[in-house]
């Protein structure tokens, strides 16, 4: 087995569909509240913790916008894909049920959607102790960080409002995905042997 070959499509998943988006919106953010990024001094005394802290940054938006596309997804394209194609559900869990290399395909749909679902499970909650111990800060800290914490808070309570629409998302379709594929296991379970008489 080609190991390279292997890991390129979760090299791709990582790089343009979390870093990139991930970066675009986290870096004004960043800079809004971070504004001291900007300056010389920074990157020439911190430069390995700032870039640990912009990955981290990236690659943790990303995640979250991942999720929220997922939801944009169910509620938007599946919609107007229902309406043009009256067959798409049948066809979607005709896919899940076939089986690829010894594993049906929803198996490997549904290890995805529980790695997804247990980072919504962990980051909701993150992001609600984050917002309060900012807004404790924020009582002890001057006007200019004040607005910055303010600023902060709001994005964090948005990000958590939308996660909790995509828990719900995520349970349903972990639910609907299980069932898909008991079904495809039990088609796939090879009849039982009669011809032979029961030794007693």
């Amino acid at each position: 087995m080609d190991f390279s070959s292997a890991i390129k499509p979760d090299v791709y998943r990582v790089l343009v569909v979390i870093l990139v988006p991930g970066a675009i919106v986290s870096l004004p953010l960043i800079y809004v509240v971070w504004p001291e990024l900007m300056l010389p001094t920074t990157w020439s005394t911190l430069a390995l913790p700032t870039s640990v802290t912009l990955f981290f940054a990236c690659l943790t938006a990303g995640a979250l916008l991942e999720n929220v596309g997922s939801v944009i997804e169910v509620a938007v394209c599946d919609k107007w894909l229902e309406r043009h194609h009256k067959e798409l559900h049948q066809n979607w869990e005709k896919y899940l049920q076939q089986k690829v290399n010894d594993e049906i395909v929803g198996q490997r749909y549904l290890r995805y959607s529980l790695i997804r679902f247990k980072f919504e499970l962990s980051i909701m909650p993150a992001l609600l102790i984050s917002c309060c111990i900012l807004s404790i800060q924020s009582i002890y800290s001057n006007d200019d960080l004040r607005c910055r914490i303010l600023v902060a808070c709001c994005a964090e309570l948005i990000v958590a409002i939308c996660i909790r629409i995509a828990i719900n998302e995520s349970a349903l379709l972990m639910a609907r995905t299980r069932k898909i594929v008991i079904d495809a296991l039990a088609d796939n379970q090879p009849p039982p042997n009669t011809s032979e008489k029961s030794v007693r």
